[in-house]
C-alpha cells in the first residue's frame, strides 16, 4: 500500500509540474519582460501568536489578476516554482513569498509587471478576495486518492493543527512574557539620553 501511494503522489506530483509548464507558457509567453529576471524572496506572513497571518492585502495592492491556488495537501510548491522559473526566464521580475513552516518551498508568486499573482490558499490561509481563476489543486489530489489514503490525510491535518495551536500558545505566553519583562526595565531608561548618543555617534561615522 506504502508503494502504490508513493507512486500515486510521484505521478500527481508529475502532473502538478506540468500544468504550472502549462499556465506559465500561457501566461508569461506573450513577450519579453522589461526587468532582468531578478528574484526577490520574502515572506507573505507566518505564525503568531494570533494565529496565521498571511498578508494578501500586499498581493492585490501590486497584482491585479490574483490566481488562487486551493491546496492544502501542500502540492502547489512544484507548480508555483515552475512558474516562477518561466518567468525569470522571460526576465520578468519576480516576487517569491516562501512557506514559513518550510522555507525551501515556495507558497506565492507575485509578477508585478504583468500584474499576476499566483497564491496558495487553505484552511490556515484563507483568501477571503475574490481571486481571477480559482485552480483546485485538492481535488485533483481527492480525485487520485484511495479511502485509506484520504483517511490518513486527514489524520495528519488533524496533528498539524493540534501543533500549530501550540505553537501559537506557546508565542502567546512569550508575548506576554515579553510585556511584563518591558513593564519592569522601560521606566528605568533614559530614551532621550539614548536618542542623543546614538545621533552623535551618527555624526561622527559620517564625518
Amino acid at each position: 500500500m506504502t508503494v502504490i501511494y508513493a507512486i500515486v503522489i510521484f505521478l500527481l506530483l508529475i502532473f502538478i509540474h506540468e500544468f504550472g509548464h502549462f499556465i506559465a507558457a500561457k501566461l508569461c509567453n506573450v513577450h519579453q519582460g522589461e526587468g532582468s529576471g531578478r528574484v526577490v524572496r520574502a515572506f507573505l506572513g507566518g505564525v503568531t501568536k494570533h494565529g496565521d497571518i498571511c498578508r494578501f492585502d500586499t498581493v492585490e495592492e501590486l497584482c491585479p489578476r490574483v490566481y488562487a491556488l486551493c491546496d492544502s495537501a501542500g502540492f502547489g510548491n512544484e507548480m508555483l516554482q515552475t512558474i516562477a522559473q518561466a518567468a525569470q526566464e522571460k526576465r520578468f521580475d519576480v516576487i517569491i513569498c516562501p512557506n514559513p513552516d518550510r522555507p525551501e518551498e515556495c507558497q506565492h508568486v507575485l509578477i508585478p509587471e504583468r500584474g499576476l499573482a499566483f497564491i496558495t490558499t487553505n484552511v490556515r490561509m484563507p483568501y477571503e478576495g475574490k481571486p481571477y481563476r480559482r485552480l483546485r489543486l485538492d481535488a485533483m489530489a481527492e480525485e487520485r486518492l484511495t479511502r485509506a489514503q484520504k483517511a490518513k490525510l486527514r489524520f495528519i491535518r488533524r496533528v498539524e493543527t493540534s501543533l500549530l495551536e501550540e505553537a501559537v500558545r506557546t508565542l502567546t505566553d512569550a508575548a506576554n512574557a515579553h510585556d511584563t519583562l518591558e513593564a519592569v526595565y522601560r521606566p528605568c531608561i533614559d530614551f532621550s539620553g539614548v536618542t542623543a548618543l546614538a545621533e552623535e555617534e551618527i555624526a561622527r561615522l559620517i564625518k
